[in-house]
C-alpha cells in the first residue's frame, strides 16, 4: 500500500464531492505538507487536510506465506473560521462524512469507517478537530521462488503396496 496515493485518492474524492455539491467556493482539501513552510496562512477557503495517521496489523495466520490485514488510519484535520455557518466547521464535517463513510479505496479490502473525532487542542477560542477514518488492506509477501534450495531432481517414485 503506497499511502501517498491513498492519500491522494481521498483529496480528489473530497475536492470532487465539493464541485458535485457546488461548495467548492467555500471548501478544499489539501494534502498534508511535506514541511512547514508549505502551509499557507491565513485560508481563504475552509479546509480539510489528509494524512496517513497509522497503521495496525493483525498476527500472520500461517507457517508458510505470510499475508497479514493491515488496518489503516487516515486523519482529516479542519480549519475553519467558524463553526455554524455555511462555510463553517459543522457544515465542513458532513460533508467530509458523507463523502468517505463507506468509501472503498483502490487496493484496500474494506470500506472506511469513522473511527474517532477528537481535538489536537482548544485555546484562545482556537480549536483544532480531526476525524480518523479506518480501512484495511492485505499485505501478502512477495513470491520467492529461490527459497528452499531447487526443486527435485533425479526424482524416483516407487510405487507403495496397497
Amino acid at each position: 500500500m503506497n499511502y501517498g496515493t491513498l492519500e491522494n485518492e481521498l483529496v480528489t474524492r473530497l475536492n470532487d464531492y465539493f464541485i458535485d455539491q457546488a461548495v467548492d467556493a467555500s471548501f478544499e482539501a489539501l494534502f498534508i505538507p511535506e514541511k512547514q513552510s508549505e502551509q499557507s496562512r491565513p485560508f481563504d477557503k475552509s479546509r480539510v487536510t489528509v494524512q496517513y495517521f497509522n497503521s495496525t496489523y493483525q498476527p500472520a495466520p500461517g507457517i508458510n506465506e505470510v499475508s497479514q490485514l493491515e488496518t489503516i488510519t487516515m486523519r482529516l484535520y479542519f480549519e475553519t473560521r467558524d463553526l455554524r455557518s455555511d462555510r463553517g466547521f459543522y457544515k465542513l464535517i458532513e460533508l467530509c462524512k458523507r463523502s468517505l463513510l463507506g468509501y472503498k479505496p483502490a487496493n484496500c479490502s474494506k470500506r472506511m469507517t469513522i473511527d474517532k473525532y477528537d481535538l489536537v487542542f482548544y485555546e484562545n477560542n482556537t480549536f483544532s478537530p480531526y476525524i480518523d477514518f479506518q480501512t484495511e488492506t492485505v499485505n501478502v509477501q512477495a513470491f520467492d521462488d529461490t527459497e528452499g534450495g531447487p526443486g527435485f531432481t533425479n526424482l524416483t517414485i516407487q510405487r507403495q503396496c496397497p
